[in-house]
């Protein structure tokens, strides 16, 4: 079974967070911290990992063969290409 995760840029910590996501664009984490999180930077857990071991997010850009996509692209690739790929950045721009 997949993990359900989503993750969220919190512009009040300037930083990603992990956990679960409310209604309301708040994420929470295992230990109960609440984050308020940009809507448009959410994603959840693909079930995927790149090959140093991160977990890839809908909407992250990733790098393989010399080329950079998407994770909505990677759903046409087969697995074992997937797995392959670097996560070359998160698709949300920070003002």
């Amino acid at each position: 079974m997949r993990e359900i995760l989503f993750r969220g840029y919190s512009k009040d910590e300037e930083k990603w967070v992990y956990g679960c996501l409310t209604l309301n664009y708040t994420i929470i984490d295992k230990c109960g911290n609440e984050w308020q999180v940009e809507p448009s930077s959410i994603g959840q857990y693909t079930g995927y990992r790149d090959i140093d071991g991160n977990k890839i997010f809908e909407g992250d850009v990733l790098y393989l063969d010399g080329s950079y996509f998407t994770i909505e692209d990677m759903r046409i690739m087969s697995g074992d290409k997937a797995v392959k790929a670097t996560i070359a950045a998160h698709n949300y721009k920070v003002d």
